[in-house]
Parts: C-alpha cells; structure tokens; sequence
C-alpha cells in the first residue's frame, strides 16, 4: 500500500516579521509515495505551487489537482493548468487531478459537461487526468449516468472516521501518530473500504482522512495542525535514480584489482 498527503498554500503558509513566507513539505523526510499539490482554483495559481512543486521533484512522483469552479469557463481553468505546468511537467511521472466538489450555482448536469471540457483539453498534455469528488456530490449532480467519467481514474474522498462528518461527538480530534499508524492499518487489511460511486467500481487514491495530525507526517512544516491522508492504490512510476559515482583513477584500480581477485 502507498501513501499521499495533499497539500495547499494553507499548508505552506507562515508569517515571519509580517511577511508571508512558504515552507514547502520536506518531501524527501516522508515516508510517502506520492506528493499531491494544489495548482490552481478556478483562473488563479496556488500561491505556493510552484514551490511545492519544486521541493517533490526528482524525490516522489507528484499530482497537480485544480479545483474546479462550474461557474467559470471550463477551457479557460484548463488553459491555466496548462500554462502553470508548461515547464517541468513529465507525463511520464507526473499526474494531474480535478477537485470536483462544488456546485457554484450551478445545475447537475451542465456541471458535468464542463468538467468533461475541462478533462477533455487536459488529456493534451499526453496523461489521462483523475477526477477527485464525493459520493453525495458526485451522484447529486448526476455521476450515476457519465458513463464516460469511467474512464478517468478516480480519486475518491470519503472520511469513515473523521467525527464531524460521521456525527460523533464534537470538538473534532486528529489522528496523532499513532492513531494514524492504526488507522493506516485497518485500511490495509480493509477493516475500511472506499465505497465508491458509479461509474466506477474502485478508486485509484482514497481520501480517508482530512484530519491527519501534520505533526505524525515527518517532513511537514506543521503551520497547520491537520491535512489529508490518501491511500494510493494505483500503479506509481519509479523515483530511484542512483548517481553514477565518479571516482578517482585509484578507486578505479582498486575496484578492477577486486574483481580479477574474485575471477
């Protein structure tokens, strides 16, 4: 099983002297296999994407979601992603994801036919995009009959144990580490499941949790006290790329003279 986190500017944000200052995640520190960063909402660029973008490269493979807004023109929020990911995106281990949550005003099924706009000019950047959505939203504005979002991985959020939206008693509590360790274990022997909405019969990453204490994520600058925690089922690229070591004209010998000595 691999793990993510998503992140956003909330999550990057400090104020130092006055001044707004972002701390990106020390992706290098975690013990996860996947950084998911906030691009963009609606025509605007995250504040801090670009740098958490940075920080994630050549370390985990990265997802860049957009969050959708169905009352804004769908090509105009897809020229934007693609604009921001213009420099430095890599189809071939680089992910794109959009957070379809919100009604904006809008009805069901012209929600639905911008966000196919939106997936459709994406697919341009040579990678098929995720959709991230609930059960109750997506099958509120329709989902049940888009047989054609089937074909978009999905990213599925649903928070089993999360007091305030399971109607447990208040305040809401974060899972610590160890919380989060046995949380994490009862997805892996399925003690919890993603029960996913139609078309789809599973999900590639599952939202389990909106209320991971930052402080049981190594490498997370903890500027907030909770974030999401993902479980990432789908196949993931290969980060590890060993640097060809450059040695000296005596190590060279040295590795030859142990060589022949084993031959």
């Amino acid at each position: 099983m691999n793990w993510a986190i998503d992140v956003s500017s909330y999550d990057a944000a400090t104020t130092v002297a006055g001044q707004t200052v972002w701390k990106p995640v020390d992706w290098a520190k975690t013990d996860l296999s996947l950084a998911i960063i906030k691009c963009s909402e609606s025509v605007r660029e995250d504040p801090a994407f670009r740098i958490q973008w940075a920080a994630a490269k050549g370390i985990l493979p990265r997802m860049a979601y957009h969050f959708f807004r169905s009352n804004m023109n769908a090509i105009a929020q897809a020229d934007k992603v693609k604009s921001i990911l213009e420099d430095g995106f890599d189809p071939k281990i680089d992910f794109v994801a959009v957070d379809f949550e919100t009604t904006d005003g809008i009805p069901g099924l012209q929600r639905l036919n911008a966000l196919g706009s939106w997936l459709y000019e994406i697919e341009k950047l040579g990678i098929t995009p995720l959709i991230y959505t609930y059960r109750f939203f997506w099958l509120g504005a329709g989902g049940a009959t888009a047989i054609w979002a089937a074909k978009y991985p999905l990213w599925f959020a649903a928070w089993p144990r999360d007091n305030w939206i399971a109607n447990l008693p208040l305040p809401p509590y974060t899972f610590t580490a160890d919380k989060l360790a046995v949380f994490k274990t009862d997805i892996v022997t399925e003690k919890y499941k993603p029960f996913v909405p139609p078309p789809w019969e599973k999900c590639a990453v599952w939202q389990f949790t909106a209320r991971a204490d930052t402080k049981a994520v190594p490498g997370h600058p903890a500027v907030k006290k909770a974030c999401d925690y993902n479980a990432v089922y789908m196949p993931l690229p290969s980060m590890i790329s060993l640097p060809i070591p450059v040695l000296t004209v005596e190590q060279r010998l040295r590795r030859l003279e142990k060589i022949h000595s084993l031959a």
